[in-house]
């Protein structure tokens, strides 16, 4: 086991030590989303430098050093979230309607798509989609294709409200029921981000409005916008989860 330890500025490692000597003892073995811990006992740590092909600590000369007699440790590892092509592991939503909590698998489970909207209310190109969607959605049953909307912040960018999102789906003729708000106080789109990687074409961004579809029963990530694997368009992505 190697054991590494940094000194952070802005959120990156400035300087690495890495463990020469000591016990680790693993406390918690964990699968993701499960806590993992270890205790370090005795532990020497130098400074180095990580070096790449092949990959290898080396030591700095006259760098620092610090030892941990007794340290503890416990965490949470999160499972990285699903790209196109994996499963998409459940979570759920807040509701806008009934401000319940939805499971993703719950809504997707009988369905032969999940479709996936994320929208704000500043977006004026949202303004412009949802009533495409809404309108070529009509006349297919919710039996069969289940169409969610995703709210992620307000017309001040700021984080939405219950009240606000069905205001928000009065707009467009809706009742909020379709409308689900994803913001954790600190950013939007906390909770699908998590599960799902919007991330996935060549330039490393995504715009809203930003399409997903999920496989009905298989919660397979199927489609994301700019992904370059895609054939066609969200439509198409539909259409083939529908045949």
């Amino acid at each position: 086991m190697c054991v590494l330890a940094c000194t952070v500025v802005n959120n990156a490692c400035q300087t690495i030590y890495f463990a020469r000597e000591g016990v680790v003892d693993v406390t918690a073995r964990s699968e993701a989303d499960e806590p993992f811990g270890f205790d370090l006992h005795r532990v020497r740590f130098e400074q180095v430098n990580i070096r790449q092909n092949p990959l290898r600590a080396e030591p700095v000369a006259g760098g620092d050093g610090w030892c941990a007699d007794s340290f503890s440790y416990q965490t949470t590892l999160l499972a990285p979230p699903a790209e196109v092509g994996d499963t998409v592991r459940d979570f759920q939503l807040q509701n806008c309607a009934t401000e319940e909590f939805d499971s993703i698998h719950e809504l997707a489970a009988e369905v032969d798509a999940l479709w996936m909207i994320a929208t704000a209310g500043w977006c004026p190109a949202c303004r412009q989609y949802l009533p495409q969607v809404i309108e070529s959605t009509a006349n297919i049953p919710d039996s069969v294709l289940k169409t969610i909307f995703v709210l992620g912040e307000n017309a001040s960018y700021g984080q939405p409200t219950a009240a606000y999102c069905r205001q928000y789906a009065a707009q467009y003729g809706e009742d909020g029921s379709r409308f689900y708000i994803d913001h954790n106080g600190e950013g939007s789109f906390a909770t699908t981000f998590r599960y799902i990687w919007p991330y996935v074409g060549d330039n490393g961004e995504f715009g809203l409005p930003w399409n997903a579809a999920i496989g009905g029963g298989t919660f397979r990530y199927e489609y994301g916008d700019g992904y370059q694997g895609n054939r066609g368009g969200i439509a198409d992505a539909i259409n083939r989860l529908l045949q």
